[in-house]
C-alpha cells in the first residue's frame, strides 16, 4: 500500500469519526433544546392543545384569552383591544415566537410554572386537565 492511499485512508476515518461525534452530540446533547424549541411544529401543535389563561387588566378588562376552535390547533389566542395593548400584551402567533407577556409568563399562562405544581398533582389523580388560571 502506497503512502498516499494510506494517507486518504486515515483521513476518511477521521472523517467519519468527526461525523460520528457530531450526530451523538445532536442526539445525546442537543436532543432536547430541538425537542422544545418554539418553532418546532410538534410543540406549538400540542401547546394549541390545551387552553391558556387570560391576561386582564387591573380592573378585569381581558386583554387576552383562548377561544376553542374544530380545528387540530384546539385553542387560539384572541385579543379583543387589538392593536391597544399589543405593545404591553404582546402576540402568540401560530408560527412564529410569542411576544411580550405572552413570552415572558409563557409557564404560568399554560399552567407549567412551579407554582401550579399542585394543580397538576391534582388534575393527575382526577384525571382532569388542568385549567390555566386566570390573570397575569
Amino acid at each position: 500500500m502506497n503512502a498516499p492511499l494510506r494517507r486518504v485512508g486515515v483521513v476518511v476515518l477521521v472523517l467519519f469519526a468527526l461525523l460520528f461525534v457530531n450526530l451523538n452530540y445532536v442526539q445525546a446533547y442537543k436532543a432536547d433544546d430541538y425537542r422544545t424549541n418554539e418553532h418546532n411544529n410538534r410543540v406549538q401543535i400540542s401547546e394549541y392543545q390545551r387552553q391558556r389563561g387570560s391576561i386582564e387588566a387591573a380592573g378585569g378588562e381581558v386583554l387576552a384569552s383562548s377561544s376553542s376552535t374544530d380545528d387540530e390547533l384546539k385553542y387560539l389566542r384572541a385579543y379583543p383591544k387589538g392593536e391597544e395593548y399589543a405593545h404591553i400584551v404582546g402576540y402568540k402567533p401560530v408560527n412564529n415566537a410569542s411576544t411580550g407577556i405572552e413570552r415572558l409568563e409563557n409557564d404560568y399562562l399554560q399552567g407549567n410554572a412551579d407554582s401550579q405544581a399542585g394543580q397538576r398533582f391534582l388534575a393527575m389523580i382526577t384525571g382532569k386537565r388542568p385549567r390555566a388560571e386566570t390573570s397575569c
